[in-house]
């Protein structure tokens, strides 16, 4: 056998196998997996489950722990049980062996805010086992992680792994790992991969991994030639080991993939990127309008700090000097003429996130600080931020002194979110969710407080939320809210709002938190019938410098990506990364980014050509191992189609083609403000229609 050892790491799954004689309820929650104490859960004694532990690579049966400990059981029948040691992320106990037994639980790192899975990954001492790992005498290394427990992983490692590491994780998540080669290998296994390969996405980081083993043991026919020159599995295996990086384990596994299939599916994508928005109305022949239809409908958007400096100087990036952050910032909504929103939504984290900015809202009241004077505000709580608390961290006197000393229009009692990662906690936050806003109203009515009070409804069903608003109405709530639903599918929203709108009153508002949605083009109009007449969201902002591919939008309905001109200083993730592998010197990147800015602006006054300005932005990216591509064809369908050209938004008008670069705050917010002003008209349009 070859003198190998190969590092598998991979994450728990929702699936374990449960002891037949174990009632649901005796499974440790995450609440009891995730209090305050830094020491080793694996070591603690759990009482009764102690009987009833299984090795963790028995325990889980989602589909990728299956598919990857079937390729492992491959690899150990040819080559021996010590080839391969894996290793696995738990929610509840941290980075564990395979054999290691743990008791039944039930705890997800998923839909959690990243900030919580980083806390929670170094209380299980998860980032620091990995450091241990990453020392170790291994050839290589596979990481089959999701975005929440790639987070937890804490990359970069602090030391540079002894072996290179492969990680197949999705496109959207490859701004984790660090570009440092050879060390580090990003493998996309994503979308398109599920269309290749003909396999869903659950589970197709383990069924490619199994492919590869197999490729491995025994090759099929349209392999590569050096694979199949190759007499024997061990000398396939060591030839993988002496090159292990992204393109030698694609090329293994691409005689599986249906590169057709694949070609067909992105034609398809950009034909919908490239055709304009067209309202779709959606009838829904068995719904009838709510009784509250008629009534306005209100878009918020939340703040979280996204303010520019009005001073900024693009050509040379450079802002107003000894400028105070607030004080000589400004928003969206003093940039345009008039504000791309109809309120302003604070969460009480977000007021209080600093003592600079705490003491100025203290000071001036929420109206003023925001420059928002005669519009409404809403506040809230924040309750992502205490999401894996067992109880928020306010009382309600507390909070409805803070809604009524800052100015606030409206105030909303306090809740405790109900998402699939916390289902095992979810009557005990559905009734705390419920008395909280009974004691809110009544409070407020005996208190004499000015602002509207709003009732918030957490559930887990539709009809859990219908019950929850049928008795905030019952206890004298006018304006009602739905919490817990941004990341819920429009399918399942419509299932809720469906029997949630016959029990709203002509009189009644409804509110929903973190839903704004226009894809299939009427949904909001949907929203409206069903009853809604608020919502909040801040994505289309923020989609501005968080999406890959989607950084510009058009009031028609177009999508665009943003032309990324990173600003180049040793520090930078990026260019630290290019220089550590030898790819260019700090001050080759620095003329090239020089050459990028000026070649994008010599384009806008028609000086360059569309060809020559493609090839000056895009050399940084030929330095890299897998943007070119994608950006070639992204960034010649802007710089033709030049949307910002045509847009009359105060943002377009007064910076022209500097809103398309993607490159520092200043930039990046104001194409948000754009973006948002792009959504509030089509918004605005489709209700009339």
């Amino acid at each position: 056998m070859l003198p190998v050892k190969i590092l598998i790491v991979t994450s728990c799954t929702k699936d374990k196998i449960k002891p037949p004689d174990l009632p649901d309820h005796n499974q440790l929650t995450s609440e009891q997996l995730w209090d305050d104490c830094n020491d080793d859960r694996v070591t603690r004694s759990f009482g009764e489950l102690e009987n009833h532990k299984i090795p963790a690579n028995e325990l889980y049966r989602g589909r990728q722990h299956v598919q990857l400990m079937q390729a492992v059981n491959q690899l150990r029948q040819v080559f021996g049980e010590d080839v391969v040691d894996v290793k696995i992320i738990s929610a509840g106990f941290g980075l564990v062996d395979e054999t290691q037994p743990l008791p039944p639980y039930n705890a997800t790192f998923n839909d959690l805010p990243s900030f919580k899975i980083k806390e929670l990954a170094r209380r299980l001492g998860i980032p620091r086992k990995a450091n241990q790992l990453i020392s170790q005498p291994y050839n290589c290394a596979f990481f089959l992680l999701g975005e929440s427990y790639l987070t937890s992983l804490g990359l970069p490692f602090t030391k540079v792994p002894n072996f290179p590491c492969l990680f197949l994780a999705g496109p959207s998540n490859h701004k984790k790992i660090p570009r440092r080669r050879p060390y580090y290998h990003y493998v996309p296994i994503g979308q398109d991969e599920a269309v290749a390969f003909s396999y869903n996405t659950v589970g197709l980081k383990g069924h490619i991994f199994k492919l590869f083993v197999e490729q491995i043991i025994k090759p099929v026919p349209k392999s590569s030639p050096h694979l199949l020159s190759a007499n024997t599995p061990d000398q396939r295996l060591h030839d993988f080991l002496e090159n292990p990086t992204r393109e030698t384990f694609l090329e293994i596994v691409e005689p599986f993939k249906d590169s057709e299939r694949l070609s067909n599916r992105q034609n398809q994508l950009q034909a919908i990127q490239t055709n304009m928005f067209t309202p779709t109305i959606l009838e829904r022949p068995d719904s009838k309008k709510a009784k509250n239809y008629g009534r306005p409908m209100r878009y918020f958007i939340p703040d979280w700090d996204d303010l520019v400096d009005p001073d900024y100087i693009f050509e040379t990036d450079t802002g107003k000097i000894g400028k105070r952050k607030y004080e000589d910032e400004v928003y969206a909504h003093q940039i345009y003429a008039k504000p791309n929103y109809d309120g302003l939504l604070f969460s009480k984290s977000t007021v209080e996130d600093g003592a600079v900015k705490t003491a100025l809202v203290r000071e001036s009241g929420i109206h003023k600080f925001a420059r928002f004077e005669g519009k409404p505000i809403l506040g809230d709580c924040g309750a992502f931020t205490y999401i894996t608390a067992k109880d928020p961290p306010y009382e309600t006197p507390e909070i409805l002194e803070y809604y009524q000393n800052l100015g606030f229009d409206y105030g909303v009692s306090i809740d405790h979110l109900i998402i699939p990662a916390f289902y095992e906690v979810k009557e005990y936050r559905y009734e705390l969710t419920r008395r909280n806003a009974r004691e809110f109203i009544e409070q407020h009515r005996k208190g004499g407080y000015k602002f509207t009070p709003i009732g918030v409804a957490q559930g887990w069903s539709p009809e859990t939320y219908r019950d929850a608003v049928v008795e905030l109405l019952e206890w004298g709530y006018q304006y009602v809210a739905l919490g817990g639903l941004a990341r819920a599918k429009t399918e399942q929203i419509y299932e809720i709002l469906e029997v949630v709108a016959p029990v709203l009153h002509e009189e009644t508002d409804l509110h929903l938190f973190g839903v704004a949605r226009d894809r299939d083009g009427d949904e909001m109009r949907s929203f409206r019938e069903l009853g809604v007449t608020s919502f909040d969201s801040a994505s289309y902002l923020r989609r501005a410098w968080l999406s890959e591919k989607t950084n510009y939008f058009t009031a028609d309905g177009k999508r665009y990506a943003a032309l990324r001109i990173s600003p180049v200083y040793p520090s930078s993730p990026r260019v630290k990364s290019l220089l550590d592998e030898g790819l260019a010197t700090i001050e080759q990147l620095q003329k090239l980014e020089h050459n990028a800015l000026k070649a994008v602006r010599d384009y806008d006054h028609g000086r360059l050509s569309l060809e020559a300005t493609l090839a000056i932005v895009l050399e940084i990216d030929k330095l890299e191992e897998y943007n070119y591509d994608a950006h070639q064809e992204l960034y010649r369908r802007v710089l033709e189609d030049r949307p910002w050209k045509n847009c009359p938004c105060e943002v377009c008008q007064s910076i022209g083609i500097e809103v398309i670069i993607f490159r520092r705050n200043d930039r990046n917010r104001r194409r948000g403000f754009h973006n948002t002003y792009a959504f509030y008209q089509r918004f605005c349009k489709l209700l009339k229609l």
